[in-house]
This record gives structure tokens, sequence and C-alpha cells, in this order.
């Protein structure tokens, strides 16, 4: 069994795998294409259209409505008392401290 110290004091050597180098790509050149610049195409030109002028329509008067004017009867007034008279206020009491020497 190899102590610990010994392995800590000695250098360990790992081999590292031999990577295989690729061989270099040769990526063959493309052939130019030439494209042909297309003509223009003749577009005809549009008749104008002609709208008929719809006409004009008419809205019959209605007839005036006679809303009668509601009437809201006046309410009576509350009166709410102060918060501090229906609930007594609490005094603040402090404590005694005792003086220290």
């Amino acid at each position: 069994m190899i102590e610990a110290r010994s392995l800590l004091e000695s250098p360990m050597v790992i081999p590292l795998p031999l990577i295989p180098t690729l061989p270099e790509l040769k990526i063959p050149e493309l052939p130019k294409v030439e494209i042909p610049v297309l003509p223009k195409p003749e577009v005809p030109e549009l008749p104008k259209l002609e709208i008929p002028e719809l006409p004009k329509f008419e809205f019959p008067e209605l007839p005036k409505l006679e809303i009668p004017a509601l009437e809201i009867p006046e309410l009576p007034k509350v009166e709410i008392p102060n918060v501090g008279e229906i609930l007594p206020m609490p005094t603040l009491v402090q404590p005694e401290v005792p003086e220290s020497p």
C-alpha cells in the first residue's frame, strides 16, 4: 500500500492521449453564376373608376319625448357624534424606571 505522503512528494506524470490531426479540408471554388437583369414589366394604365353620387338620405323628425322631472325628497340630516365622545380616550402611563446608582 502506498502512503499518502509519498504520493504528495513524488511528482506524478499522467500521459495525455494522442490526438490525431485532421487533414486540411479543400473547398472547391464555386462557379460564378450570372443573374440576368429582367426587364421591367409593362403595366397597363387602369381606367378611372366612376363612383356615382349616393342620394342624400333625410331622417324624419322624431317626436320630442317629455320626461317628467324626478322629485327627490330631502334626506333627513344625521349628526355623527365625535369619536372621543363615544369612546373614552386612553391615558398613557409611563412606567417608573429605577435610577441607577
